[in-house]
């Protein structure tokens, strides 16, 4: 009970929230700057950082959100975070699109073939789920299942894919970064406390983002 006058305390899951973004920014800066070769002209940066920053920082955020709609208080509540949650994403997936762009130009320009790693081949089944999801996202958001008139198993099966294409996402995600951190390059480029820093880290903020949604 709090006196007359007196500012309530932040619920549980604001300050959860804002502890979960506080550590994906430290997190994604600290990794961006580890990677950092000096020069912005060199391509390869990009493919590293756009993806830290679409899978660490905001496609954490992204799923955290949309598990905090099940939360939502009341209708204006659930659109709010329904829209920050589609546009967190969408974002988030422009950034690792981007990031999967530059490593298959790198590849072209010095003639190595593509996905021949598992950290290649899982992240690209990561960045085809991510996109798959998105569009779901995006057809459910817009009431597609109501222009196709789709019936209550359709509907369910649309929202299931959507589900399972998150986990599939999430877990390449996951995989891809740890494999990219004991590749030849992150090995020669980084110390192992930094590789094990950002390896902990990216566990640590996705199981964040399903334990603490807000």
């Amino acid at each position: 009970m709090s006196l007359p006058g007196a500012t309530p305390p932040a619920p549980v899951q604001d300050n959860n929230a804002r502890l979960r973004r506080v550590a994906c920014g430290l997190v994604v800066v600290f990794s961006i700057a580890s990677f950092f070769p000096g020069d912005l002209s060199v391509l390869f940066f990009y493919h590293p950082s756009t993806m830290i920053a679409g899978y660490l920082g905001l496609m954490v955020e992204g799923i955290a959100l949309g598990r905090a709609i099940q939360k939502s208080k009341n209708i204006e509540d659930r659109l709010t975070k329904i829209n920050a949650h589609m546009l967190t994403l969408a974002i988030s997936v422009t950034l690792i699109t981007i990031g999967f762009g530059v490593m298959y130009s790198v590849k072209n320009s010095k003639g190595k073939p593509h996905y021949t790693s598992w950290h290649g081949f899982i992240g690209c089944i990561s960045v085809a789920a991510a996109l798959i999801q998105s569009l779901l996202g995006f057809a459910m958001f817009f009431k597609v299942q109501n222009t196709l008139n789709l019936g209550i198993a359709a509907r369910a099966a649309l929202r299931k894919s959507h589900v399972i294409l998150a986990i599939i996402t999430t877990v390449g995600g996951i995989a891809s970064i740890i494999l990219g951190l004991v590749s030849n390059y992150a090995v020669s480029s980084l110390s192992v406390f930094t590789r094990l820093i950002i390896g902990g880290s990216s566990v640590s903020l996705f199981a964040a983002s399903y334990l603490m949604s807000g």
